[in-house]
């Protein structure tokens, strides 16, 4: 199985849904608010329909596959440990 991620700039509107889309749903946000012109610019990572869920416990983390892409990544042995 291929594994391909792919990423592309979005516009202000397309952000401001991605990010109210996790209220009620799954997903991720790792990013800033501030960015240096000229230096370093405003980023983020926004994930709105991850491929597996991690669930966090007090002696582990378990992760479960929520779609095909999720189950190709589960089965990876460097993941998969």
């Amino acid at each position: 199985m291929l594994l391909e991620a792919r990423r592309r700039p979005v516009t202000h509107d397309e952000a401001e849904q991605a990010l109210g889309a996790l209220g009620s749903g799954m997903g991720l946000y790792f990013g800033t608010e501030s960015g240096l012109p000229g230096v370093h610019p405003q980023q983020a990572i926004l994930i709105t329909q991850p491929a597996w869920q991690m669930l966090v416990w007090s002696d582990g983390i378990e992760c479960r596959a929520l779609d095909d892409w999720g189950k190709g990544l589960l089965s990876q042995p460097a993941i998969a440990r």
